[in-house]
């Protein structure tokens, strides 16, 4: 008899960071359990540079990945870096030390940045500040780096944990009208290894997709993608299902 896993909900994430560094890993065994360390180091080329627009300056700095976008409150460059480890890690333990910290002053505020326009229309609105952030002293972000955990499969159809690491290399004090900024951060991703392998897809089973007919060209890039792999893979429609069954729950 056939077996078949059934899939009502699609959802994909993808967690990504770009950018080089140096990578080591070290591996401790100790009473059956495998500790482990992931250390690499980032550094930026130069301090940031400012670039005048609409009244504002524009924060860019060589080895950033991206850009910190709250909206209405102050853009600024950011590295990020996502680590994967073994599906089932315990006690995972994230540092991101900065170093060779200088100080900046700014011509202009930093401009802030802008909810996504819906329309064309819209893309000339006017700029918003935060007054929480624009109105302080404080420096924003309120730290050097933050971290989120997620877990999912990775392109070799393994369970892993993703780790991703955002280091914010530019601080920014509106008032004082200045930014601290880092020369480069070490990082180190610590966790306690589960002993069994990580699984991977098993291919002995069949899939159904059910979801609405409306959905099927869009999912269809995916049922290709497991009949690929060797899983064979269909689709089936609620409409269709509520027409060939009677009954209710």
């Amino acid at each position: 008899m056939k077996q078949f896993i059934s899939i009502i909900i699609v959802g994909i994430m993808v967690l990504s960071g770009l950018g080089a560094a140096a990578f080591t890993t070290n591996v401790y065994i100790k009473q059956a359990m495998i500790l482990k360390n992931e250390a690499s180091s980032v550094l930026f080329s130069s301090q940031p540079t400012q670039l005048e627009k609409d009244g504002f300056v524009e924060l860019e700095m060589n080895g950033a990945t991206t850009q910190l976008q709250e909206p209405n409150k102050p853009m600024l460059p950011i590295y990020v870096k996502t680590y994967q480890i073994p599906f089932g890690s315990a006690n995972i333990q994230v540092t991101c030390n900065p170093s060779d910290i200088g100080t900046m002053t700014l011509i202009k505020e930093v401009m802030p940045a802008r909810i996504a326009p819906l329309s064309e229309l819209s893309e000339d609105m006017a700029y918003v500040k935060d007054a929480s952030v624009y109105g302080s002293v404080a420096f924003y972000p309120d730290s050097w780096s933050s971290y989120d955990l997620g877990a999912g499969r990775n392109e070799n159809d393994q369970e892993v944990t993703f780790v991703k690491v955002v280091c914010y290399p530019v601080r920014y004090s509106p008032l004082s009208n200045q930014v601290d900024y880092a020369g480069g951060f070490e990082i180190s991703v610590k966790y306690t290894a589960p002993t069994t392998q990580p699984k991977t897809l098993d291919t002995s089973y069949n899939m159904v997709i059910i979801a609405p007919a409306a959905f099927e060209s869009t999912l269809q890039p995916l049922i290709d993608f497991k009949n690929s792999k060797g899983m064979a893979t269909t689709f089936k429609s609620m409409e269709d299902i509520l027409t060939e069954y009677t009954g209710f729950d």
